[in-house]
């Protein structure tokens, strides 16, 4: 077999991690109800409809959102930070491996992109 230019093998953790959402498609996902993972090198984001959230209690329901948000995981550890988009999350994952999990990058690109859009730029 060929040795593909920039593909890499997976590490132990990255293993471990596909595993663990493989798991929770046919399990219980903690956040809500997975219905996609997409892996790019060494990122990996889970798409999923969240859970329900009661206002008044402040507290997860067990029903199941319509709308899909993206958990990411970066080198096989979970960034333990989901985003409203798929741009968003592939954002935050760059973002995540570049500066740690105390970066703002994701966030102000972001807003730089939505600011830009509403201009019409």
């Amino acid at each position: 077999m060929k040795n593909l230019v920039g593909v890499k093998k997976m590490s132990e953790n990255e293993k471990l991690w596909v595993d663990q959402v493989k798991t929770w498609q046919e399990a219980a996902f903690p956040w809500g109800l997975v219905t996609e993972i997409l892996t790019i090198r060494q990122f990996t984001i889970v798409e999923y409809h969240p859970y329900e959230i009661d206002a008044a209690l402040n507290v997860f329901t067990d029903k199941i959102s319509e709308k899909f948000s993206y958990h990411v995981d970066v080198n096989g550890e979970s960034t333990n930070t989901s985003y409203d988009s798929l741009q968003a999350a592939l954002v935050g994952a760059i973002a995540y491996e570049a500066e740690g999990p105390n970066s703002h990058a994701a966030y102000y690109f972001m807003k730089m992109l939505s600011s830009d859009t509403k201009k019409g730029n």
